[in-house]
């Protein structure tokens, strides 16, 4: 019988839905056709991986946020607007992207505005009397 030295699987995680439900893109088993049974000392890489969900790249020309805090009071208005510039790599990891922007928006004016992350949305949590406009830098002449 011929000795198998290398052999490469590709373990998609939609294929086995009928036997694995609860699979998703990020935690899933796979059933395989037949056994793989494996004798001796393996080495085992992962040589690719497909991630679905990207960030669009932000880059010099799309990385200021703008953020509006206005507030009435009985005599006087009090206005003030903050320009947020954020500088992302590409490949950071979507928390990462996250944090970044909470920690530039924070920086100037507070926490009064912040992302979340949750399994398939972002969140912005905005306090009373704020507005946030995000506008891509060139719109306003930068």
């Amino acid at each position: 019988m011929d000795e198998v030295n290398d052999f490469y699987i590709t373990l998609p995680s939609n294929s086995s839905t009928q036997f694995f439900p609860k699979n998703t893109q990020a935690s899933f088993r796979t059933k395989l056709a037949r056994p793989i049974i494996l004798t001796g000392t393996w080495e085992v890489g992962l040589s690719e991986i497909f991630v679905p969900r990207t960030w669009f790249n932000i880059g010099n020309h799309n990385n200021k946020y703008s953020i509006t805090y206005e507030e009435t009071k009985i005599i006087e208005k009090d206005y003030a607007e903050y320009d947020i510039g954020v500088k992302i790599e590409q490949g950071t990891a979507d928390a990462d992207v996250i944090e970044e922007i909470n920690q530039s928006i924070e920086e100037k004016c507070g926490h009064f505005v912040a992302f979340s992350l949750d399994r398939k949305n972002i969140n912005v949590h905005i306090a009373p009397n704020y507005e946030l406009h995000l506008t891509a830098a060139n719109a306003h002449g930068c």
